[in-house]
């Protein structure tokens, strides 16, 4: 899908994924120490590597599993798991609780994902939730 021809369909989804970090961020600013990643890595090379990865070849296979598309209330199987695989991949290099509560943010990203079949808006979604973090 060309990005001049994306618009957004779902209002209301796109208010709650901008508004859903803003509690995570405020429960996590007692535990933040200065980033020592760079500025860089966090707001572009990480959100594109880990969409393209996590929503666009980890989901885009499970949602081809017979499956991946079932539903839990609004989020698929495929979204489910890939979210876990993102959570547990984060404890590698970020603090328990941290990593852990990725899995949220993961869940955002993967509906965001199959709504407008393309990862380009999860993208951009994890560069501002990874934005709102270097603000704690």
């Amino acid at each position: 899908m060309p990005l001049k021809n994306f618009q957004f369909k779902d209002h209301q989804l796109l208010w709650s994924a901008l508004v859903a970090p803003i509690p995570l961020w405020l429960l996590l600013a007692p535990f933040s120490e200065p980033p020592l990643t760079p500025l860089w890595l966090l707001l572009l090379v990480a959100p594109v590597v880990e969409e393209l990865a996590f929503r666009g070849a980890i989901q885009g296979y499970l949602l081809q599993q017979r499956w991946g598309g079932h539903r839990c209330g609004y989020l698929s199987y495929a979204n489910l798991v890939t979210a876990l695989l993102f959570a547990l991949l984060h404890l590698y290099a970020q603090p328990s609780l941290w990593a852990l509560l990725t899995f949220v943010p993961g869940l955002i990203f993967g509906a965001v994902r199959e709504r407008y079949r393309t990862v380009i808006p999860a993208i951009a979604l994890h560069s501002y939730y990874n934005g709102g973090l270097l603000l704690l």
